[in-house]
């Protein structure tokens, strides 16, 4: 069986604190003002994973080039993530979620397997009241009109067919979009997307 927590659109997305492939501490709020590609996988080092991330790997750059930020999570201790990514010369974090702590929260933990599920989400920011306003040049006038959302619509798209044509079964199963307030902490919010069919964790890891 299962679990079917996963956060719906309209809600607050999970935060978290955990530590990446070099022990440092991190947190999802490290990566506010940030599109995020925060992908889930079932082990290191494993054919499905390796795929997958190597895949990821392989496109990096094209998704940096667009304003965002791998990482991965698994329940791989931060020794076996060390080893992964040495392995396959990942150039993004790997998240040690050994408490499933993460994975929980996502509603991503495939119980019988005890690992998460093979599942994408895509962490984007929207910028709102002032800071999405037209703010006037003193030397050439006011701005020209802008549509932030437009922008970020475009960079979420063009993230999507990235991801969409990875190998290992790679699909966004939720968009994930960043609130940010003037005087306000950050806020993340839920945007539907389409999801990714759930892997048999025996034949695909």
């Amino acid at each position: 069986m299962q679990s079917i927590t996963s956060p719906q659109a309209g809600t607050a997305a999970p935060d978290f604190t955990t530590q990446n492939t070099t022990g440092k501490t991190v947190h999802l709020k490290d990566f506010r003002g940030k599109r995020l590609v925060l992908y889930f996988y079932p082990k290191d080092d494993t054919p499905g994973c390796t795929v997958e991330s190597c895949g990821l790997r392989d496109q990096y750059q094209k998704i940096r080039e667009l304003g965002a930020e791998v990482l991965g999570v698994s329940v791989d201790s931060v020794e076996s993530h060390q080893k992964f990514t040495e392995k396959f010369h990942l150039p993004f974090q790997l998240l040690a979620d050994t408490d499933k702590s993460i994975t929980k929260a996502y509603g991503v933990l495939n119980d019988k397997s005890n690992m998460a599920r093979r599942v994408t989400f895509l962490i984007a920011h929207r910028r709102t009241r002032q800071d999405s306003q037209n703010i006037p040049d003193r030397k050439t006038g006011p701005a020209p009109a802008r549509d932030p959302g437009r922008t970020e619509r475009q960079a979420l798209t063009s993230l999507n067919s990235i991801l969409a044509q990875l190998p290992g079964r790679h699909w966004p199963k939720l968009s994930i979009r960043q609130q940010a307030h003037h005087g306000a902490s950050d806020t993340l919010r839920l945007e539907s997307g389409s999801t990714s069919p759930s892997p048999n964790p025996s034949t695909t890891q």
